[in-house]
């Protein structure tokens, strides 16, 4: 016969599997936007998600913001040469404007929230607001807060919307820049890393990549920084990732 204390037991272990939850696939309704209900064209680029609320979507001929029921479309205006076809990239700066980059070339357009519309020439945005930058950059990045990076041949600039200031970095031929919360991380061309502050502006150079890069004549890479500020390179031309420990 069983004792109390084994009919206990096994009293626990019944009650035990009659309370564990069953696990199911979860099932997800997802809601299709086509042209057929509203989307410009169904060859999109991108797609990104502003501070508001809003999606934009990035089209093959033309942009389109959506606001969870309707479609407000936005198109080229050729006569006053601002082009949103074929959108790759999407950015949001700290004054929640959009930096909207085309595929392939180094042409941005900027869209202004207050007015409703599109800046030719991301070069008149800078105007507007004051701010003091050269032509031409080789690419631009906002940052974390929404500030603004630009790159060029042998600096790197920033501007902080915040304090209306702008800092030059004498860095040349920086491929690629990532940010963490506190950290700017610059990737050269010859693989070598730069770290600038964003606290103090201060620069620190690390060559550990550059060493491999020279090893093996490793060349047009691109960097992500995770969320535990630990970089990961990687590039076209079949070199697999590298990824370096923050320890």
């Amino acid at each position: 016969m069983l004792t109390v204390t084994m009919r206990t037991f096994f009293l626990s272990i019944i009650l035990m599997f009659c309370i564990l939850p069953i696990h199911s696939q979860v099932q997800r309704h997802f809601y299709h936007l086509d042209n057929t209900n509203g989307l410009i064209n169904n060859e999109v680029n991108c797609v990104y998600r502003d501070k508001i609320g809003y999606a934009w979507i990035a089209t093959s001929n033309g942009v389109d913001r959506y606001d969870g029921s309707r479609f407000k479309h936005y198109f080229s205006n050729y006569s006053d040469s601002v082009w949103l076809s074929n959108i790759s990239e999407i950015k949001e700066d700290a004054l929640g404007n959009l930096w909207l980059k085309r595929n392939y070339i180094n042409y941005y357009v900027v869209y202004n929230r207050k007015r409703d519309n599109f800046y030719k020439h991301f070069m008149l945005y800078l105007k507007d607001n004051d701010i003091s930058m050269p032509a031409n950059p080789l690419k631009m990045e906002v940052d974390l807060s929404g500030n603004l990076w630009f790159l060029y041949d042998k600096a790197v600039k920033y501007y902080n919307f915040r304090n209306k200031q702008t800092k030059s970095f004498a860095i040349a031929g920086t491929n690629d820049i990532k940010f963490s919360r506190d950290m700017a991380y610059c990737l050269l061309g010859n693989g070598m890393i730069c770290k600038i502050s964003l606290h103090n502006n201060s620069m620190e150079f690390d060559a550990s990549f550059a060493a491999i890069c020279k090893r093996h004549s490793y060349r047009d890479f691109y960097l992500y920084v995770d969320r535990q500020n630990e970089m990961w390179i990687y590039s076209k031309w079949e070199i697999g990732v590298y990824y370096y420990e923050n320890n």
